[in-house]
């Protein structure tokens, strides 16, 4: 059979068996939503909408039997999805809103979902992230000559931004490099916003969650923000281009920085501390969505 008619059963049988309006609640849909699932990865569609619909129905089933970890793995490949096909963090917001588990979709689940949802966005945001500082680190590595080529160092001055736009999903009022400086100096005085109108709790409860227990998680990541933010300046190609030994020295720093704080994002992101915050500033998020709309 050839590949496309493959693909063509599988994204049909997904939508019969799992994804249909017509399935009633009271079906039981793991056993067929994980074969449409297998049979989605067997045609290779693993980066399509219909594959992070399903990912998004077998969180919702396991939302609902209260298993918010099992739920949260499932929501992330949606995730996934969403932020490997958008450029910005608005066009981001607008293909989870499609999947139903932004705005409105995400306030419409139960207090489980949201924390399962909570919780895979901030593990995403920061995988993603990862994935550009690693490739950014790579690019000087295997590129003796990388530090004075205009190609690498736009491609690596793009990685910087990108990673910026992404960790706007793990910590509040974050996407752009005039933003640094307020970030790296809130992550060295402990301190969270006040008031923050872009309600942004979730990144808000993974900054308090960085900062409980003194074990230098906060300095790790002030080291980290800082360090990406002098990668982007001395990278940009410009009137004001570095020289090459601060690139070196950028990159270098970087490096550092990027291990040592990527050392401790997955205990901070799978922690108690976490759950905690989340479960008491998730409310906030409908709450506010509420009262804007009754404007």
């Amino acid at each position: 059979m050839a590949q496309n008619a493959v693909q063509a059963n599988a994204a049909a049988l997904a939508e019969r068996v799992c994804l249909s309006p017509d399935i009633s609640d009271g079906s039981d849909r793991e056993g067929p939503c994980k074969k449409a699932l297998i049979a989605l990865e067997s045609a290779g569609l693993q980066q399509t909408l219909v594959h992070a619909r399903v990912q998004q129905s077998l969180g919702h089933i396991w939302a609902d039997r209260g298993k918010a970890e099992v739920a949260a793995s499932h929501y992330q490949s949606a995730i996934a999805f969403a932020l490997s096909s958008s450029i910005t963090r608005g066009e981001r917001y607008e293909q989870l809103a499609d999947l139903e588990i932004g705005s409105a979709g995400f306030c419409a689940r139960s207090p489980v979902a949201r924390l399962a949802i909570a919780m895979a966005d901030l593990r995403q945001s920061w995988q993603a992230s990862d994935d550009f500082a690693t490739a950014a680190i790579q690019s000087f590595a295997l590129d003796p000559g990388a530090k004075t080529a205009p190609a690498t160092l736009n491609s690596t001055n793009f990685a910087a931004r990108q990673m910026m736009v992404l960790l706007g999903g793990l910590f509040p009022q974050f996407n752009r490099p005039m933003d640094v400086p307020l970030l790296v100096s809130r992550l060295v005085s402990k301190s969270v916003p006040a008031d923050d109108e872009f309600v942004q709790e979730p990144q808000i409860a993974f900054m308090e969650a960085l900062f409980a227990g003194d074990r230098g998680h906060d300095a790790a990541a002030a080291q980290f923000i800082d360090a990406l933010g002098r990668l982007e300046d001395a990278t940009y190609v410009g009137e004001d281009d570095a020289d090459e030994d601060e690139r070196a020295e950028a990159i270098t720093k970087f490096a550092a920085a990027h291990a040592a704080f990527r050392a401790v994002v997955p205990e901070v992101l799978t922690s108690r501390q976490l759950d905690l915050a989340l479960q008491k500033r998730l409310p906030a998020v409908c709450f506010a969505g509420t009262e804007e709309a009754s404007k």
